[in-house]
């Protein structure tokens, strides 16, 4: 059974003592994104549990980045 868009989302989480981090989507966009990172860079993005409703993915965090927009 496909999602809603109110029920697709995505979380990122990670402890500031560990080099990984973990992210889970629901949202089509970000998997069809991450997947495609897998496949590019598998030395950097595994896939690590898939359900029916999405995917989690383990990556190193400082590949985390966050930008201020720009006015």
């Amino acid at each position: 059974m496909a999602l809603s868009l109110q029920e697709q989302e995505v979380h990122i989480n990670f402890n500031r003592d560990e080099d990984c981090a973990q992210m889970y989507c629901s949202d089509v966009t970000w998997i069809t994104k991450m997947d495609k990172l897998v496949a590019k860079s598998p030395e950097f993005y595994e896939v690590v549990a898939e359900t029916e409703n999405g995917k989690t993915y383990r990556f190193p965090k400082r590949l985390i980045s966050l930008r201020s927009s720009v006015v």
